[in-house]
């Protein structure tokens, strides 16, 4: 993943003055569009509309001590626990991560960051990294499980880490929402992507997620046209000239292979007066990585 683009959200709460509130993590699926978690915007004491829901970037460096305001909340699930922020991404923030049809399955790894409580060092909380093994899941369940190799102890620390990304081959299969309980907070949960893609047309339509298939359909064709020229050129030249053919793809001295790339939880915080602060890969060598949903 590109942890560049792992952001910090603040969602103000009533009472407060915009000075305290809910801590969650998010992370760009498209050019203007967070993902996160739904429940740190609707927290027990309740959102103050007359502040914005803010995110901050913690790279480049100029932007980190740096909120800036989202627009709207553009589309939520009570049932899933996803929402999408709009919020324009600042000069400096290029790129976003690419979600995945892919169901979690034991044998994958999985790695994030997020902003976790216990990251919390003199005032503010750093991008903390996280990473484990992934359990499969049922068909009809609405959430799957994630080992977490290195973390806190307990529950209440691995606050704020809600809505971030679970990338898996450098791609997005879940996000992050829960800790199930009694279990040393050695587990997270979180939503599968690929249930969501399937069964919620909101989700699809707001992340454009047809028009990005299309896109990727018609790149396919259109390189399968320029590639089919040098095809009939191998088969011509290995009926000419045997073994040049096997020559050029690295046969005959050992085969080369080629390296494709594979690859809760809220909590409170207040504002430190006077600052902009609040105190408060792995790789396959087979074949590669499915395309992207959306080019680019």
């Amino acid at each position: 993943m590109n942890k560049n683009l792992i952001v910090e959200i603040f969602v103000p709460e009533r009472g407060t003055g915009g000075e305290e509130g809910e801590i969650a993590t998010g992370y760009p699926v498209t050019r203007n569009l967070i993902l996160t978690a739904r429940h740190p915007l609707y927290s027990r004491v309740g959102r103050d509309g007359d502040y914005p829901i803010e995110v901050r970037w913690r790279y480049p460096q100029a932007l980190a001590e740096r909120w800036f305001p989202t627009r709207r909340v553009v589309w939520q699930s009570e049932r899933w626990d996803l929402a999408l922020l709009e919020c324009e991404l600042p000069d400096g923030v290029t790129g976003w991560g690419f979600i995945s049809e892919q169901k979690p399955d034991d044998r994958m790894f999985w790695s994030s960051a997020g902003f976790p409580q216990v990251s919390k060092k003199e005032g503010m909380r750093d991008a903390f990294p996280m990473k484990g093994t992934v359990f499969s899941m049922a068909d009809i369940a609405e959430r799957f499980d994630l080992e977490a190799t290195a973390g806190p102890k307990v529950e209440r620390d691995w606050k704020g880490a809600s809505g971030s990304p679970v990338f898996v081959n450098w791609r997005i299969i879940g996000v992050i929402v829960s800790v199930p309980g009694r279990l040393e907070a050695a587990r997270l949960q979180a939503v599968p992507i690929w249930r969501l893609l399937r069964e919620d047309e909101g989700f699809r339509r707001t992340i454009g997620y047809e028009q990005g298939q299309d896109r990727q359909r018609k790149f396919r064709r259109q390189l399968a046209r320029l590639m089919a020229p040098a095809a009939e050129a191998l088969e011509v030249m290995a009926e000419l000239t045997p073994g040049a053919a096997d020559e050029l793809l690295g046969k005959r001295f050992g085969k080369r292979q080629t390296v494709w790339p594979s690859g809760c939880c809220n909590s409170k915080w207040g504002r430190r007066s006077g600052s902009a602060t609040r105190p408060m890969t792995n790789f396959s060598t087979t074949n590669p990585p499915p395309g992207p949903w959306s080019m680019p």
